[in-house]
């Protein structure tokens, strides 16, 4: 078997993690979760064992995680948002909550953590209580925002999937670009990274990025961050989708 079909059958399987209630059918959205939650696995794994260096690492990774996935959500939801088949005002909302999501991520366990203020049980409880958070949200938000609680048909799914795929944004914490695209967003965030703890693509340059125009969702918010600090790139960086 070639590289390509391994990496076909790793990422099935990782996403076979995903609990079938939170499934949304949406390729990258279940995989990414699913990521979500494996990586949580480790993480925890990794503060039982009181592997503080480990724990670090993988509290970069979900720092850099979030960035990249809500990023992901929200260039899916422009583009259907642009072709009519999603609510502005719902999709505004979804925004709205993935920044609280990484305000109380950076405040409650980001920089406490790499202060050295949090640590062990607390740390623990803190990290389970976000996890039980985004689980909550992919059941109540994401499946009524693009999942199998909506009434959108299978192509228009299917046409947003497509988007992402030619899109150019780093789908991982492991893509070229990804800790790049914490750095467009919050200076906050991107200063307690270490870059050593990350995998070396991540710290790697954005590719060019085929994206859908701005003015599509709330003024502020992970996907209008990164388009501002992409304005000033050449035209063969940033394309805007028709």
């Amino acid at each position: 078997m070639d590289a390509k079909g391994a990496e076909i059958i790793q990422l099935a399987q990782a996403q076979m993690r995903l609990p079938a209630h939170l499934r949304t059918e949406h390729w990258y959205n279940d995989w990414q979760h699913a990521v979500f939650i494996i990586t949580f696995d480790h993480l925890m794994q990794a503060l039982q064992r009181d592997r503080t260096a480990v724990a670090e690492r993988l509290i970069d990774k979900l720092t850099v995680y979030l960035f990249v996935h809500f990023l992901c959500e929200e260039e899916g939801m422009a583009f259907s948002l642009q072709h009519g088949a999603l609510a502005a005002d719902k999709m505004r909302h979804h925004q709205g909550l993935h920044l609280r999501f990484l305000d109380y991520w950076h405040d409650a366990i980001q920089r406490p953590f790499k202060t050295g203020d949090l640590g062990g049980r607390r740390l623990a409880l803190k990290i389970q209580d976000f996890y039980d958070k985004v689980l909550a949200h992919i059941d109540d938000e994401d499946q009524t925002t693009y999942g199998n609680k909506t009434s959108r048909s299978v192509g228009v799914g299917l046409d947003e999937i497509a988007h992402i795929a030619q899109s150019g944004l780093p789908l991982s914490p492991n893509s070229a670009g990804a800790m790049a695209i914490v750095g467009a967003c919050s200076d906050r965030s991107f200063s307690l990274l270490r870059s050593k703890t990350l995998p070396i693509k991540a710290i790697e340059p954005l590719r060019p990025l085929l994206l859908t125009p701005p003015g599509f969702g709330a003024e502020d918010s992970v996907r209008s961050r990164v388009l501002r600090a992409c304005c000033g790139r050449s035209t063969s960086f940033l394309r805007l989708a028709a």
